[in-house]
């Protein structure tokens, strides 16, 4: 009875060493993707804030706005323009958010939101946690 040994070490070390360099490869493409998918991602929300500043621009709600149905004396006044949110004569916030449906400030401590009540921009409603919600009513510019 003859019996013989092959040796397949080298051809082992080899397979080992493409297996590993295989690992390395699928890993780099891995990589590639998962960075290549964050740029698209991050390219796609700029686009999309630059289309929103276009389609609505800040200028859409320049303007007066006066808190309507509650007594003259007791209404509040919001001026918006260029430089910011005036409140009662006094600057209260030089950056707002605007989007088209949504004006977002903060003033002082709180955060204020008013949602639009409909795509002329001439009238918004306070969100509050209250039941009272203000609405208020573009007027003419001083």
């Amino acid at each position: 009875m003859n019996v013989s040994i092959k040796n397949n070490s080298g051809q082992e070390k080899r397979q080992g060493f493409v297996s590993y360099h295989n690992k390395w490869i699928v890993t780099s493409v891995w990589l590639v993707a998962i960075m290549s998918t964050y740029f698209i991602i991050q390219a796609a929300v700029t686009l999309s804030e630059r289309y929103q500043k276009i389609s609505y621009p800040e200028s859409l709600i320049y303007g007066v706005w006066i808190e309507s149905e509650v007594a003259p004396y007791r209404a509040e006044r919001l001026e918006i323009n260029a430089v910011g949110i005036v409140f009662d004569g006094a600057v209260v916030a030089t950056e707002f958010e605007f989007d088209g449906e949504f004006l977002v400030y903060q003033h002082g401590t709180q955060k204020r939101r008013f949602k639009f009540q409909n795509h002329n921009w001439n009238e918004m409603k306070q969100l509050t946690d209250s039941t009272y919600q203000p609405i208020f009513v573009k007027t003419a510019s001083k």
